[in-house]
């Protein structure tokens, strides 16, 4: 059986959560383009993270989640 240290649950957590917030972002570019909010890639990526981070906080761990959250939070 395999196991895991912390710091390599740490490292797959990582690369998974990073993973998720490029296809979210992905799929945001796709249909919806630049905005206001996030005018380039870069704004984008980081608007991403941040829903990402607070969706996390409110226990919402499916990418589907991420967009539930209400606009004034």
């Amino acid at each position: 059986m395999l196991k895991l240290g912390p710091d390599q649950r740490s490292e797959i957590t990582a690369a998974a959560r990073e993973a998720s917030e490029r296809r979210i972002f992905a799929l945001l570019r796709e249909h919806y383009g630049p905005t206001r909010v996030w005018p380039g890639d870069a704004q984008g990526l980081e608007v991403v993270r941040a829903a990402t981070v607070k969706a996390a906080g409110y226990e919402m761990t499916a990418e589907r989640d991420i967009f539930r959250l209400p606009r004034s939070c």
